[in-house]
């Protein structure tokens, strides 16, 4: 597993595409401002069509809270990386 610290200002801006997120990471990485803006993530128009970020479901509260995570605490949901599978 990669080992992500950081997830840059503006890295998923204007990706209008982008549905999901999947974060198999061992601890909570910093989010920078504008990861997710103009993406179906950052519309509540898209909310329980699509736009989920998957964390481990160990570190689910950890991302709940965490900074510039916690905005987005709607679409964060628990995932198994190791069966594959929603928790």
């Amino acid at each position: 597993m990669e080992k992500v610290t950081l997830i840059g200002s503006s890295a998923f801006r204007y990706c209008s595409k982008l549905e999901s997120v999947y974060l198999n990471v061992s601890s909570v990485p910093t989010l920078s401002l504008y990861v997710f803006s103009n993406t179906p993530l950052s519309s509540s128009a898209m909310l329980g069509r699509f736009g989920s970020i998957y964390v481990p479901s160990s570190l689910y509260n950890s991302f709940s809270t965490k900074a510039n995570w916690s905005v987005y605490k709607e679409r964060l949901v628990k995932y198994d990386f190791v069966n594959n599978q929603i928790i």
